[in-house]
């Protein structure tokens, strides 16, 4: 009982500490569905940007948000932020910053930076600024303990992020932020997908992006998916359905085998502050019971998956097994252009059929996507199709009319999420 009692201690003072900034990033065109994440959990937005939000929130809530956010990315914390003209005043604020309070000389670590237009185009060699960012780091530490830590580019224990911008302020001067990754790994990263599927597969965050873009009824109505590739969507569209963390993979790995793929774990922010470790802990466990919880609800009869390619069919099993959701979402051999209701009542459809940037040659696309859409008109009455398209030629041989055309952003190709109402 008095451990209890320690724990919820510690744990209230975890929930009151002081607040940090955060950055947090998500795909391009999602931006509106991560503010609203935000807003549910209680955080208080700075600015949104392009890809991702600026917001000041509570450690524990951060990390709260890089477990169940289904669109996040990344999470960054901020760790300074000025102002510079030149690359030699970026060497000398970035060598006065206190980075052993980040990480030890025993721990490795690597640069990363972006930088908006205009830095661009005044700093001209961007990889130098990156280097002397590096420099201030290694300089900061033999100043004062006569040794640096090493660089390692692959896995780092620890991931600094610059980010250079012009200043709103003054023209001739940038604000530079430094930032660190909590993350690791992206946060796309599920875990229940191989590292080797098929050729042209979307990014998890993204699939659940897509599920939440649309109006499906998940209470209500099947959702299917016609060309399913490796059934990403069905499987976040279940996870959503059931209200099962997207992290929940890592999290149970994480009470079994006391490790996770999140930097943020051996980070000095995290290890030297007891409360928000033993918050953390209390989180992992709250989150593995939801999850127990949702999979023990998860029935049959509601996620329908069809691909006419049986090597992605079995990509899309194998994906479905280390889910732990293979019970509930029916996978078929079928082509597209064939498809009807499969339980003949109206349903919601996703679809990301091959591009031509990619996959396939546009001639025998161009009579699929026609093919496709002849289908809807014809099959699902009633319906609602969501179609993720690149190629606006392809785009125009679905002869359906467009309800909603949502710009978003799919591996570097811009893309268009098509809402059609089909009569």
């Amino acid at each position: 009982m008095q451990r209890v009692r320690e724990w919820h201690r510690d744990f209230n003072r975890a929930i009151i500490t002081s607040m940090d900034q955060f950055f947090i990033s998500s795909p391009l065109g999602t931006e509106e569905l991560l503010l609203s994440e935000l807003e549910q959990a209680g955080v208080s937005v700075r600015n949104k940007a392009n890809g991702g939000a600026y917001c000041k929130t509570r450690p524990l809530l951060a990390l709260e948000l890089l477990l169940t956010s289904r669109v996040a990315s990344r999470i960054y914390r901020e760790l300074s932020k000025f102002s510079i003209s030149n690359e030699q005043e970026l060497l000398l604020k970035s060598t006065n910053w206190p980075w052993e309070s980040l990480f030890t000389l025993d721990q490795t670590f690597k640069v990363e930076s972006s930088f908006d237009r205009e830095a661009k185009r005044r700093f001209r060699n961007t990889l130098l600024l990156s280097q002397k960012l590096k420099d201030g780091i290694v300089d900061h530490f033999r100043g004062k303990y006569g040794s640096r830590p090493n660089v390692d580019t692959k896995q780092p224990d620890i991931t600094i992020f610059m980010r250079i911008e012009q200043s709103t302020h003054n023209e001739r001067r940038f604000t530079v932020r430094i930032l660190q990754d909590l993350s690791g790994s992206p946060l796309s990263n599920r875990g229940y997908r191989r590292a080797i599927v098929h050729q042209a597969p979307l990014r998890e965050n993204l699939a659940a992006a897509i599920i939440m873009l649309s109006n499906w009824k998940k209470d209500q109505e099947p959702l299917v998916d016609s060309m399913c590739g490796s059934a990403t969507m069905l499987i976040e569209a279940a996870l959503i359905k059931y209200n099962i963390p997207p992290s929940y993979l890592m999290i149970q790995e994480f009470l079994e085998e006391n490790k996770g793929p999140w930097s943020f774990l051996n980070h000095l922010w995290f290890t030297q502050d007891s409360a928000l470790k033993t918050g953390f802990d209390l989180l992992v466990k709250r989150l593995n019971q939801q999850t127990i919880r949702g999979l023990a609800s998860a029935k049959p009869g509601t996620f329908f998956g069809y691909d006419n390619s049986v090597p992605s069919l079995k990509i899309a099993r194998d994906a479905t097994n280390r889910a732990k959701i293979s019970h509930i979402i029916a996978l078929k051999k079928e082509c597209a252009t064939k498809l009807h209701p499969p339980s003949g009542k109206p349903c919601t459809i996703v679809c990301n059929p091959p591009y031509g940037e990619r996959l396939g040659r546009d001639d025998e696309l161009a009579h699929l996507y026609h093919q496709y859409g002849e289908n809807l008109k014809q099959s699902f009455r009633g319906s609602t199709a969501y179609i993720l398209i690149s190629n606006s030629q392809l785009r125009k041989k679905i002869s359906l009319q467009t309800k909603r055309r949502i710009p978003l952003l799919n591996g570097g190709l811009e893309c268009r999420l098509c809402e059609y109402l089909l009569f």
